[in-house]
C-alpha cells in the first residue's frame, strides 16, 4: 500500500496530527472494521504483517518504519517526494511525501504491494501508482530497483492488473511487475534477484 503522508515532526514514526486522545480507541480492530465496509484497512495490515514475514523467512528481511531504517542508515529512504508535477491534486491537503510497502536491502529493492483477495478498491488503486512510477516517485539514491507485487486470488483472475502489466511494460517504466496467486509465488523471483545484487 502507498500512503499519502503530510509533512511532520520526524522525529517519531508518526505525526502528532495523527494522534488521537487517550481513550478514543478502545479496540483498534472494531473501530476499523466498523468504518472499514470493504474490510481494506485490516485487510491491508493482514497482508503487511504476511509480507514482512516471508521476506524474514527466505532470510532478506524487509525494513518499513523509521526505527528499523535508522539502525541500517536508510532513514532517508522511509519517504519519497511527491514530484512538483503531482503536487496541489488535493485541495485539502497539499501532501508533499509517499511512502512505499518497505526496502529489502540485501536485494536492493523497493517494494509496493497490493493484495487482492477479493474485489475491491484496489483496483481503483493501480492508476493512481502507475502516475507516480512514471512522474519518478519512486526514484531514490541508493538505487534500489521497484518491485510493484500484487497478490491474492485477484491478481491473475482480474484483466486490470494484466492491463497495469502490460501498461508499465509499453510505456518501459522503471518497475517489476509481479502478479502472484500466493505470497510464496516470489521465491523464483527472490532467487533471480539475488544473483543480480
Amino acid at each position: 500500500t502507498a500512503y499519502e503522508i503530510y509533512q511532520c515532526d520526524w522525529s517519531s514514526d508518526v505525526c502528532s496530527s495523527d494522534l488521537l486522545p487517550t481513550g478514543t480507541l478502545n479496540n483498534m480492530e472494531e473501530n476499523v472494521s466498523k468504518a472499514d465496509n470493504h474490510h481494506a484497512a485490516q485487510s491491508g495490515v493482514r497482508s503487511e504483517k504476511t509480507l514482512k514475514q516471508y521476506f524474514s523467512s527466505v532470510g532478506h528481511p524487509l525494513y518499513k518504519v523509521k526505527s528499523e531504517l535508522k539502525k541500517i542508515g536508510l532513514s532517508h529512504l522511509r519517504s519519497l517526494q511527491v514530484p512538483e508535477t503531482m503536487q496541489n491534486l488535493d485541495s485539502e491537503n497539499n501532501f508533499k511525501w509517499f511512502e512505499h510497502d518497505g526496502l529489502v536491502p540485501s536485494l536492493k529493492l523497493m517494494i509496493e504491494s497490493k493484495y487482492t483477495e477479493e474485489k475491491g478498491t484496489t483496483e481503483e488503486k493501480i492508476f493512481w501508482d502507475l502516475e507516480k512510477i512514471e512522474n519518478g516517485v519512486y526514484n531514490n539514491s541508493e538505487n534500489f530497483d521497484l518491485w510493484y507485487v500484487i497478490w491474492g486470488k485477484q491478481a491473475k483472475k482480474q484483466p486490470i492488473y494484466s492491463f497495469f502489466e502490460n501498461r508499465a511494460k509499453q510505456k518501459n517504466l522503471p518497475v517489476k511487475v509481479l502478479r502472484l496467486s500466493n505470497i510464496e509465488e516470489l521465491n523464483e523471483y527472490i532467487e533471480i534477484g539475488r544473483a543480480h545484487v
